[in-house]
């Protein structure tokens, strides 16, 4: 009840003023101007962007590291490989027709279109 009294008749006494502001107010009113500083820095480097082009436009084409020297069986295995590729590419490919069979497909391919065409 004193204090209530003290502060009544003296409401600007530096004590009282000390006494109204606590450690953890302190304590946040910095943090709140340390955050208020971190974000105009911020802002201040968003609108203000570098006009410094980047050093390189495009990442390098990566390139496919491969064995300095192969043994003969790894050798072998790849060739194998590639001979069964191969076989298989072969074995799916047309047969080849002989001249003849072709000029009868080409002599009965324009009939057609004439008969169409008229």
């Amino acid at each position: 009840m004193l204090n209530w009294l003290h502060h009544l008749i003296n409401p600007h006494c530096p004590h009282c003023i000390e006494e109204r502001v606590c450690k953890a107010c302190e304590i946040l009113q910095y943090e709140v101007e340390r955050l208020r500083a971190d974000n105009q820095k911020l802002l201040d480097r968003v609108l203000n962007v570098p006009s410094v082009p980047p050093e390189r436009d495009e990442a390098p084409e990566p390139k496919a590291i491969r064995p300095r020297a192969t043994t003969w069986a790894i050798r072998k295995q790849m060739l194998e490989a590639e001979d069964r590729e191969k076989l298989k590419l072969l074995s799916k490919a047309p047969v080849a027709q002989s001249t003849d069979d072709l000029e009868k497909e080409l002599l009965n391919a324009e009939i057609s279109r004439e008969s169409e065409g008229k």
